[in-house]
């Protein structure tokens, strides 16, 4: 029996937001067309609401979900993993992610580029993320949004509205999140929660 996902949308949370960004990779080689493969077409959503985050990755490599909840006056943070016959959670420490993420620190916003586009029914304003190792993200961003949670995206700790385009250079190719979806409401708490067990399906 198929079980049935936590519902979105409830009265029984936090007003919030979910975007929903769509994965592309653009390749130049037959090499990195089969790396590529494995993330096109894949998914991010990105949940927020109440002082809590999820950010969801769906490919054909992987399904994979990382959560911000509130803890004790700080935060907790869980990486849940899935397949379709179980899911494995695993909590990490603010000082083992800070560590994970210690390229973006210091990375400076340049702002000097004033194209605008319209993504998803907002105008996103054009910048280049410059990290301290030389790479640079491109990212379209609102100030029509809130930001998301810094510790959640430390890649855009500096961007002072909410990034819906974004897009940087791998070995693979040139890897593309755009919103595709953005939906406001109250989310339920189920949503935020950490999968604990996914069931067989027969």
């Amino acid at each position: 029996m198929l079980a049935l996902p936590p519902r979105l949308f409830a009265n029984t949370s936090d007003s919030g937001i979910v975007v929903s960004y769509s994965i592309s990779i653009k390749t130049e080689s037959a090499k990195q067309i089969a790396a590529a493969d494995l993330y096109n077409g894949g998914s991010r959503v990105l949940f927020m609401g109440g002082g809590k985050t999820k950010i969801k990755i769906v490919s054909l490599m992987r399904v994979e979900s990382f959560h911000f909840l509130p803890k004790n006056n700080g935060l907790e943070i869980t990486h849940v993993k899935e397949t379709y016959k179980k899911a494995i959670s695993k909590n990490i420490s603010l000082a083992g992610w800070n560590k994970t993420n210690r390229k973006y620190e210091a990375a400076l916003l340049d702002t000097a580029n004033t194209t605008y586009e319209d993504i998803a029914g907002y105008n996103c304003r054009k910048a280049v993320l410059r990290l301290i190792s030389g790479e640079t993200i491109e990212v379209f961003y609102t100030t029509q949004l809130p930001a998301v949670n810094k510790i959640a995206e430390p890649a855009f700790a500096t961007v002072p509205g909410l990034v819906l385009q974004y897009s940087y250079t791998t070995p693979a190719g040139t890897v593309r999140f755009k919103a595709e979806k953005i939906q406001l409401g109250n989310i339920a708490q189920a949503v935020f929660d950490p999968v604990k067990r996914k069931p067989v399906y027969k």
